[in-house]
């Protein structure tokens, strides 16, 4: 598995150009050696508009698919307490359209504990309400797979449970164990509580 930096250094100019493709002026945004690589590359409109920023994102995730084509790639992002909003953006986008590639993104932060509503936050539980799933994993050892969730993704989740009533918290014990799908009257048995008495049940402390 190869590094990102390692493979825009070591693979020749053709190579590389044919798997920046139409958007290398957008991927040298944030990779500035590909300038250096190719001078002619036209300078891309700023980042400002929504259609810029996404044409730097599907640029970006494009490179990266075919890059991963050749040989499997790792991307390590370090400090992403630090980072600023469109690079958790850009992150979110690439979690999305990048897990079915050989590609390990890795992420590693400060548990600084962020709050609800920072991007950091933000962007940790919409990729682990998207992502965190076994996926490739034969059948016979899925059941032994352990995914760790983020201290602070568990600190936000803590803090949304502790505006549930007794009885909702109860219920979504009850729910976990169940699974994902399952039909109202299963729970209702599992609580011992009839069908209207666990709609009755207020949901707010």
């Amino acid at each position: 598995m190869q590094s990102l930096r390692a493979h825009v250094r070591e693979i020749g100019d053709s190579a590389l150009r044919s798997q920046l493709g139409a958007g290398a002026a957008e991927v040298a945004q944030i990779i500035p050696e590909l300038r250096r690589r190719f001078p002619g590359l036209p300078e891309p409109p700023g980042l400002e508009s929504e259609v810029a920023r996404f044409r730097l994102f599907d640029a970006t995730a494009e490179f990266l698919r075919n890059v991963a084509e050749a040989r499997p790639l790792v991307l390590f992002l370090d400090d992403l307490h630090a980072a600023d909003a469109p690079l958790l953006l850009l992150l979110r986008f690439l979690a999305r359209e990048l897990d079915s590639t050989r590609i390990l993104l890795l992420g590693a932060y400060r548990d600084v504990d962020p709050v609800p509503g920072r991007p950091l936050t933000e962007m940790l539980a919409e990729v682990a309400r998207e992502l965190l799933s076994v996926e490739g994993v034969p059948s016979e050892s899925a059941a032994e797979a352990r995914l760790a969730i983020p201290q602070s993704i568990q600190h936000v989740i803590a803090r949304r449970l502790s505006h549930l009533s007794a009885g909702c918290d109860q219920m979504l014990m009850l729910a976990s164990v169940i699974g994902r799908e399952f039909a109202i009257d299963m729970l209702s048995r599992m609580a011992d509580v009839s069908e209207n008495e666990l709609l009755d049940i207020p949901t707010r402390r």
